[in-house]
Formats: C-alpha cells, sequence, structure tokens
C-alpha cells in the first residue's frame, strides 16, 4: 500500500509560508498559524492564517517561540469567556450610568427653566420698584 504524504507549503510572489511543521503554533483564532519566511531578512515568524481579513493580529518570530509553541489555547478560550461576562457586566453599568445621567439633565433643564423665570420675576420687580420710587420722588420733590 503506498503513502503520500502532501506538503502545504505556498511560495507567491516572495511570500514563503507552509503550515507542514511541528510542534503546531495557533493563534489566537484557534487555527494553526503559518510559518513563514520573511522576505526581507529571510527570519522566519508565524501569523495568524486570517491577516488579509482581519484576523486576531497574532504574530511572533519563530526563533522566540519556545518549543511548546502558543499557550494553551483552550485556557484561552476560558478567559475570553470570562472578559465576555465582565464586557456584558460593564454593559449594564453603563446603560444605568445613561439612566441616572438623563435624569440629572432633566433636573438640570427644569432648574434652567426655573432660573430664567425667577429672573424675568426679578426684573419686572426691578422696574416696578424703580417707578414706584419714581412716582414717589415727583410727589415729594413737588410739595
Amino acid at each position: 500500500m503506498a503513502t503520500s504524504s502532501s506538503s502545504t507549503s505556498t511560495a507567491r510572489r516572495g511570500r514563503n509560508f507552509t503550515l507542514d511543521y511541528d510542534p503546531a503554533v495557533f493563534c489566537f483564532c484557534g487555527l494553526k498559524a503559518p510559518l513563514c519566511v520573511s522576505r526581507q531578512s529571510g527570519s522566519k515568524f508565524y501569523g495568524c492564517q486570517k491577516w488579509k481579513v482581519h484576523g486576531c493580529g497574532f504574530f511572533s518570530w519563530a526563533d522566540s517561540m519556545d518549543t511548546r509553541g502558543v499557550p494553551n489555547v483552550a485556557g484561552m478560550n476560558e478567559n475570553t469567556e470570562d472578559l465576555k461576562v465582565m464586557v456584558s457586566r460593564v454593559g449594564e453599568q453603563l446603560t444605568a450610568m445613561q439612566g441616572q445621567l438623563n435624569g440629572v439633565r432633566r433636573v438640570v433643564q427644569a432648574a434652567e427653566k426655573d432660573s430664567k423665570m425667577y429672573r424675568k420675576l426679578f426684573g419686572f420687580g426691578l422696574v416696578v420698584v424703580i417707578g414706584l420710587l419714581g412716582m414717589l420722588y415727583c410727589k415729594l420733590s413737588s410739595m
């Protein structure tokens, strides 16, 4: 029985990469990170398979990785779930604070409305007092 092995090595316009290597290194998307060769320096590095379509942004020079690759992806997924719960809680707090802020805005608007009314009343009262003082002055000066 014959066996065949296929290599997933590709070279396009100077870009060399392969998925046929061990031990496997995984990006933050959970996909096996391709082992690439830099066109400029010839150095090897790992990157996200989805780099062209806004992947997770994973990048690491191959010589800086230890033999175990990226830490436990399952643990990272658990951390992701914890972070999602935290984001949800923060979202709930934000919604509550926005409600409080809207309440404060209504109070401030009512106070501004009252303030305008009191300024108008004060102005009217001042005009009346000045008018009465003027009339009193005229009355006293004519005596």
